[in-house]
């Protein structure tokens, strides 16, 4: 309970004195706050102050929303309940934790009351037929419908994410019209940790890795540091890759399915353990050339 002076707690609901009974809801991870006041069987508020990104945020805007709707009834009203189904919103308003700023502007909305004004909180189990909490629920469902036309300002770390996911979705689009990258085919996935089995066995052998990895060895690529033309395998003919000696090359065929059989560079990096594809070059004899 609240009370001018004195820290807010989470309640249970045996109440003594007559109070008003208001519920706040939220209806999924976009979805507005809705606050209902059960003496009137109607909401307070008609529509979303704005949409949240994240649950426990909204959670918060109702709570603000109640608050900002009790202020108007104190004239005629001094002890009010605010029933919620979030019980971490509840602990985090207990808790005072002012690094949040939501928390921080709930206790500026709180600090404006007259000190004969009573607020308490209290947690209650969702869908369970409670009629307020019920009602409510059901508002916060149409309002997921509804545009939100707000020009309060938002928190940034909720948008962050969005932010983050649509900048990625850019990304991974230009990637993916890459399909000729040699490095495509390693990763075609952005923000995909590649495979790592076998770092910590020796410098030598995770830079060799590497290497492999992006496609760029002495053996295939030295031809640019000496101005040379592209080399040819010395077994086929063929031009001399990373992919041809690792899964093309018909010569070496026998030679690599001792140690694996992957057929691309996707596979080989994913499935196959670091020290097989380290033992396959060493029977080539190109190891030291990577």
């Amino acid at each position: 309970m609240y009370k001018s002076g004195s820290p807010i707690t989470v309640s249970d609901s045996r109440f003594r004195r007559p109070s008003v009974s208001i519920f706040t809801d939220k209806e999924s991870t976009l979805g507005p706050p809705f606050i209902w006041r059960a003496s009137r069987s109607q909401p307070l508020e008609g529509n979303s102050p704005e949409r949240r990104g994240i649950c426990f945020h909204a959670e918060l805007e109702g709570i603000a929303l109640t608050l900002t709707e009790i202020k108007k009834l104190t004239k005629y009203h001094k002890n009010f309940v605010i029933y919620s189904d979030s019980l971490s919103a509840l602990q985090a308003v207990q808790s005072k934790n002012f690094k949040v700023i939501d928390i921080r502007r709930l206790y500026n909305l709180i600090r404006k009351f007259q000190p004969y004004v009573h607020i308490s909180f209290v947690w209650i189990l969702a869908h369970v037929g409670i009629q307020g909490n019920e009602n409510v629920d059901k508002l916060a469902k149409v309002a997921l419908n509804r545009a939100s036309c707000s020009g309060k300002l938002i928190w940034w770390p909720i948008l962050k994410p969005k932010i983050n996911a649509y900048i990625h979705s850019i990304w991974q689009k230009n990637w993916d019209a890459e399909g000729a990258n040699k490095l495509h085919e390693v990763l075609p996935n952005l923000g995909e940790d590649l495979h790592r089995r076998g770092e910590g066995a020796g410098r030598k052998r995770e830079t060799a890795m590497c290497r492999l990895r992006v496609g760029h060895t002495w053996l295939t690529q030295s031809y640019l540091l000496k101005n040379e033309e592209q080399p040819f395998c010395y077994a086929c003919d063929s031009l001399n890759t990373v992919r041809h000696i690792s899964i093309e090359c018909p010569d070496f065929q026998d030679t690599r399915r001792k140690y694996f059989s992957v057929t691309d560079m996707y596979r080989l990096f994913r499935e196959i353990n670091p020290s097989r594809i380290v033992n396959y070059l060493k029977d080539l004899g190109v190891y030291g050339n990577i």
